[in-house]
């Protein structure tokens, strides 16, 4: 909270332009990230001081330089030492620059967890106090009874962005079940209510947290779920591989349950279940606005198979002798699978010098 709170007041000051003190607290900020080992959340700090001064020969005002270490005369070298700060203090934080490019091509990164934290109730006073609230036991929205009570809820929900640095959207998706209940395809009247959070400031940033300062809710029908839901796992097939074509020393068993899961029909039942939603003479007379989508859904389909050849052709390759008969068990059902979907949907195939290309030219940068 103290952390928040000098952010508070250091953008109060940048507002009412008294830049000495607004300097002033990104310092205090700073230091109070130090104290916490959250060097990158201090990295970004600091550069909000670099941020006000240029690349000149520009003397240095006095207000600029409050702290002992800088010795600048100039706008120009006050920045320039910053900057190394900087750099030393996301060095620090595990953002080493040097691994950068090399961790793009070959790491399988893990991405960091961001959650949305809602407050309801009148119970809560001006600065948020926890031990008094009780934690909500469902994912959905608060209803007006909950927003104006004298209590105190807290409402906690895990959420997905679709970038990992410089991130400001956040979505979060809860299952919607509408219609009777179909026992033989869930995914019939499987809907998505996703609601989308943009924070004040994207993350990571100057702090580990920021206000939520807009939230709007979409719904997604369950044909364009499928369409998002193939979309997705192309994407990460084709990513996989590309991981295995620039570094042949990645572990194999991430590749094999990938895909395991895609091509044996008794681990996920594959696509087969958005064919006999979707696919359906009964559905298409129903929903002839979903035309375009459906053809959509069965390109997906079709340009899935070319990506699980390539998988498996290097799965092939790598597979250790034990579990030989596992590669040729999944080779056998993807031989299956492929027959089935170019006959439906038609032949899909990957450029190879396109692929090729864009192989050397992660190598190379």
């Amino acid at each position: 909270m103290r952390r928040g709170a000098e952010f508070s007041v250091a953008n109060f000051y940048k507002e009412i332009e008294r830049e000495e003190m607004y300097i002033r607290y990104l310092y205090k900020l700073c230091d109070l990230h130090k104290e916490c080992d959250n060097y990158t959340e201090a990295a970004y700090t600091l550069l909000l001081h670099a941020k006000l001064l240029k690349w000149s020969e520009e003397a240095c005002a006095a207000h600029l330089t409050q702290r002992d270490g800088y010795q600048a005369a100039t706008q120009g070298q006050l920045k320039d030492q910053l900057y190394q700060e900087i750099i030393h203090y996301f060095d620090k934080g595990k953002r080493k620059q040097a691994q950068f490019y090399e961790n793009i091509v070959k790491v399988i990164r893990p991405k960091p967890d961001y959650f949305a934290v809602g407050y309801y109730g009148q119970g809560f006073p001006t600065f948020i106090r926890f031990p008094n609230a009780e934690k909500m036991k469902t994912t959905s929205p608060p209803g007006e009874d909950i927003k104006t009570s004298s209590g105190q809820c807290i409402l906690g929900l895990y959420t997905q962005y679709n970038q990992v640095n410089e991130v400001q959207r956040f979505e979060y998706s809860r299952p919607v079940r509408r219609g009777e209940k179909n026992p033989d395809n869930e995914f019939a009247n499987m809907w998505i209510e996703r609601t989308i959070y943009v924070t004040a400031y994207k993350l990571p940033g100057i702090l580990r947290w920021f206000e939520v300062k807009s939230v709007f809710m979409v719904e997604i029908s369950p044909l364009e779920n499928a369409i998002e839901t193939m979309q997705l796992t192309n994407d990460k097939i084709n990513n996989m591989v590309q991981q295995h074509l620039n570094d042949p020393n990645l572990p194999i068993n991430p590749l094999s349950m990938l895909l395991n899961g895609i091509v044996d029909p008794a681990v996920m039942g594959g696509f087969a279940n958005y064919e006999k939603a979707f696919f359906t003479e009964k559905y298409m007379h129903e929903h002839p606005e979903d035309h375009d989508k459906i053809e959509k859904l069965k390109d997906l389909i079709a340009w899935q198979i070319p990506f699980l050849a390539e998988g498996i052709r290097i799965h092939g390759e790598k597979v250790t002798e034990a579990l030989r008969p596992f590669h040729e068990r999944m080779e056998a059902c993807f031989r299956q699978l492929k027959d089935k979907v170019e006959k439906q949907y038609g032949v899909r195939a990957i450029n190879p010098f396109l692929c090729n290309m864009r192989c050397w030219l992660l190598k190379i940068y």
